[in-house]
């Protein structure tokens, strides 16, 4: 840990942690490097991954060959986890508490080096999406090259370095036009609106708006996930109307900020986290204030605000990672579901176990997969379908 060993003395210790006889030691020599040891430096990951990387792959052969010939190794699970911590790499770190109520979780430090990839694999999502203009034809923004791609009103529109962009010209006496932006899962994709706002959607969402924005407000439409960076307006309030998983309709209003909206249907809440600002929730006769910090939960027609949640988490997505505090299995494949563009399906008794921590989304499925399956619980890949076992 320490980047002192030598190449000889690196096999040594992954040769050492094969031997089942001391599986205890071990299990106690990992507990103790990693309950108050922060995470490998950059620099000492990169030359100890080139270290380890000869024997590293000779221990996972190994693990393979002892599986697939029926071994029974009843410290699998130790013996997978010591070779992946010596395969980390990164800056990211990921928590896995092993089971509900465990008093010391464990911590990977760094990303998974992709040494042993599994036949049947799945790539993490990209920058994809469909923009429908206001006459119905769309246009593919991951195949559309950058410039100028079309013009409504007096409005152009850019792809400009991956992301859509509105220049509206002379807005007075312009006819308006409702265009869509649309990710698919496995997509995510950046805008800027007309008025100047941010606007990034996470993957399986939409946003509605107008090619120009005029009159008394600013008001556009969404479905799934949207981080916005509302420009500063007093004199035209942004609103935004988003539906809860029982479709019924609630409205954010902002003057300038920056926020997070989760509002998929398969989920079983709305949440809006507040990072910067203020907003007001109005959903029927109800309407509350938040502030920088707080979340704000729709669930059956009741708002519950929740104070010093963690905002990193909420915009994780829009950085590039997957990042949870005691998620549910459930709720971590969901999010892999959309970003990975898959299905996901039980089989059996699938224990219930609580995940924290955060990791890539750069990685394919499979490196994410290997992770969580350090908790007791095991994935295939089939097709296009993650299929979750005991």
């Amino acid at each position: 840990m320490e980047n002192q060993c030598t190449p000889e003395e690196a096999e040594t210790v992954l040769k050492w942690l094969m031997m089942e006889e001391y599986s205890q030691e071990q299990k106690d020599l990992i507990n103790r490097l990693f309950s108050n040891r922060p995470g490998i430096s950059q620099p000492q990951a990169s030359v100890l991954q080139q270290r380890l990387q000869k024997g590293l792959e000779n221990t996972l052969q190994k693990i393979e060959e002892k599986e697939n010939s029926g071994s029974k190794l009843k410290k699998l699970p130790w013996l997978r986890y010591a070779a992946i911590l010596l395969a980390v790499v990164g800056s990211g770190t990921f928590l896995l508490l092993q089971q509900k109520g465990s008093s010391k979780p464990l911590t990977i430090a760094g990303n998974i080096e992709q040494t042993k990839q599994i036949k049947t694999d799945l790539a993490p999502g990209g920058n994809k999406a469909v923009l429908t203009l206001g006459d119905g034809s769309t246009i593919v923004l991951d195949d559309a090259k950058n410039g100028a791609l079309t013009q409504q009103g007096n409005t152009k529109v850019f792809k400009l370095n991956g992301k859509l962009t509105y220049d509206p010209a002379n807005t007075k006496n312009d006819q308006i036009f409702y265009n869509t932006i649309s990710t698919p899962r496995g997509g995510q994709y950046q805008i800027e609106l007309p008025d100047g706002s941010q606007v990034w959607l996470n993957a399986f969402s939409s946003l509605r708006f107008p090619t120009a924005f005029t009159g008394k407000e600013r008001r556009v439409e969404i479905t799934g996930e949207v981080y916005f960076e509302v420009a500063k307006n007093p004199n035209m309030p942004f609103k935004v109307t988003i539906g809860t998983p029982s479709e019924n309709a609630s409205e954010i209003e902002v003057l300038g900020t920056r926020f997070n909206i989760m509002a998929y249907k398969d989920e079983a809440a709305v949440n809006t986290t507040l990072l910067e600002g203020s907003v007001k929730i109005n959903q029927d006769s109800k309407a509350v204030l938040l502030k920088p910090g707080q979340q704000a939960r729709l669930q059956d027609k009741s708002i519950k605000i929740i104070d010093h949640v963690d905002t990193e988490e909420a915009i994780a997505w829009k950085n590039g990672y997957f990042q949870f505090t005691s998620a549910s299995l459930q709720q971590v494949m969901r999010q892999l579901a959309r970003w990975y563009d898959v299905d996901i399906s039980y089989e059996g008794n699938v224990p219930e176990r609580r995940f924290g921590g955060k990791i890539s989304r750069d990685n394919n499925a499979s490196e994410v997969l290997k992770v969580l399956e350090l908790s007791k619980v095991k994935f295939r890949i089939e097709d296009k379908k993650i299929i979750v076992t005991p």
